[in-house]
């Protein structure tokens, strides 16, 4: 017999992987598990390797994305920029890393004909046909 690591039921299972005796309490024990796993990998200089939500106090990479969809539903990063409007909502390693991969799709021929296309004439916003000439000046 084994017992549940969420909610102590004793449970018998002949895989030693199990830990949970049902789906539910394997949903819970993997939300935390995350959760734990998350917080346990952020370490090092605040506001370089982590930074620290206001609303929450979580330790985090970026507060926009999936810590703001899952850990604030509802809450948008405009209502957290403006109640904390020096706080940075990523992190400098964070930026660094999406600002290197910024772009490289451009470099290939197929992505560089797909959006020349997208904005060849009459597409165009600014094009003589959309605009007038007082607007596009």
């Amino acid at each position: 017999m084994k017992k549940c690591v969420v909610c102590n039921k004793e449970f018998e299972n002949s895989d030693g992987r199990i830990k949970t005796c049902s789906s539910e309490c394997r949903e819970k024990y993997l939300k935390t598990y995350h959760e734990r796993k998350r917080e346990n990998k952020l370490y090092g200089i605040e506001g370089k390797d982590f930074i620290i939500c206001k609303w929450c106090g979580k330790k985090v990479t970026r507060i926009y994305g999936q810590h703001i969809k899952y850990s604030h539903p509802g809450k948008t990063i405009g209502e957290y920029k403006s109640l904390f409007p020096d706080c940075s909502i990523y992190t400098e390693n964070d930026i660094k890393k999406v600002t290197a991969n910024s772009g490289k799709h451009m470099k290939e021929e197929k992505y560089r004909k797909m959006f020349s296309e997208m904005v060849r004439g009459n597409k165009n916003s600014v094009h003589k046909n959309n605009m007038s000439e007082q607007k596009r000046r």
